[in-house]
């Protein structure tokens, strides 16, 4: 069977190299003329570690992740602390499996290798989906650059602005939720020593939330600092925005909230 998937993201990596484990001809359509560093954070819970070790990239990640022992909840203005969650061990012990936190470049990486492992090939750069036409059992994608793929099956995971949706059930725009993030992440050596924690942390305040945890060996923290906000107009995962700016959005959380943010 000849597959071809639409996006190589982290669910159309992941997607790609299972099947090409059980010995489908994949081709993977990718929009970017490059693959680089995009990302922050990202946390894999055991139904998640639990498909990566079964595709050979679980043990790889392992040198790269932190395994979280626990999760904790804190107060915005006061810090009052609370246990949530064990992890850990606890983890391994009740799904089999780990909870994670890795940086999304790490894991997008691994993935690409597991995906050139079985075939060098299977990853088509610039090639952005532009039509799809069903006929007879079957489908071709032509994208922008000219190019024909047929296929047996097409897997859409190519986005918030999937070609691949819009083609089956037509225009859904994307409406803002009226939450916006500030992610970034920070050299662990930068920060005080209470602050370079094991755990992941939440922080629930007022129209806001704030998560942090570590990263590669405990050398980064990430942090994520979601806020209510009317009025959003730009659509982009990468909008840049200034220290003082998110320090405003912050203004009279915990000392070690903006600490973070600096």
């Amino acid at each position: 069977m000849k597959i071809v998937i639409a996006g190589a993201g982290i669910g159309g990596l992941t997607a790609g190299a299972a099947l090409l484990r059980k010995g489908f001809d994949v081709t993977i359509l990718e929009q970017a003329r490059t693959l680089g560093e995009i990302g922050a954070g990202v946390q894999l819970s055991p139904n998640a570690t639990r498909v990566l070790y079964r595709i050979g990239v679980g043990e790889r990640l392992e040198g790269l992740a932190c395994e979280p022992p626990g999760k904790r909840v804190r107060l915005w203005n006061t810090g009052q602390t609370w246990p949530l969650f064990d992890l850990g061990a606890a983890s391994r012990d009740v799904y089999g499996f780990p909870y994670l936190t890795v940086h999304r470049a790490d894991l997008h990486e691994a993935l690409v290798d597991a995906v050139r492992a079985c075939n060098p090939d299977a990853i088509r750069l610039d090639h952005k989906v532009e039509s799809i036409v069903q006929k007879d059992g079957r489908v071709e994608v032509q994208t922008v650059s000219g190019a024909t793929f047929e296929a047996d099956l097409l897997i859409g995971a190519d986005g918030v602005h999937s070609r691949v949706r819009r083609a089956l059930f037509g225009a859904d725009e994307p409406v803002y939720s009226g939450v916006m993030a500030w992610r970034g992440v920070i050299d662990a050596s930068k920060l005080p020593e209470h602050l370079r924690t094991p755990y992941g942390t939440n922080w629930v305040g007022p129209g806001a939330h704030v998560i942090h945890y570590p990263l590669r060996g405990h050398k980064l923290v990430n942090f994520v600092g979601a806020v209510e906000r009317d009025g959003w107009q730009v659509e982009s995962w990468s909008e840049r925005g200034t220290i003082d700016e998110c320090l405003a959005d912050f203004d009279g959380w915990h000392e070690d909230v903006r600490t973070l943010i600096s």
